[in-house]
């Protein structure tokens, strides 16, 4: 069964609204083979104020949220990060 996001919210809103103020996306966690301090992983989420036109690309480092892109920001650094790995994959 495919489960649709409430009435009147994007597409990818997997809230239900009931405590967030907010659409809020399926978080993406990446863990890390080399820890950074205490953290072990890298995530990512999606997230708009129900008064807001766009989301916003979270981004943090364990617990600690690190930075806010807009949807073409995230874009370039995803390609920008895919072309350094696989750069620096081929040594």
């Amino acid at each position: 069964m495919i489960a649709h996001p409430p009435a009147g919210c994007p597409p990818w809103c997997t809230s239900a609204h009931d405590a967030h103020e907010q659409h809020h996306g399926i978080v993406c966690v990446v863990p890390l083979d080399r820890p950074l301090g205490q953290a072990k992983t890298v995530w990512a989420d999606l997230l708009q104020a129900l008064d807001e036109d766009r989301p916003e690309v979270h981004v943090g480092l364990g617990g600690t949220h690190i930075v806010r892109l807009a949807p073409d920001d995230a874009v370039d650094l995803g390609w920008a990060l895919l072309e350094l790995g696989l750069l620096g994959r081929e040594q």
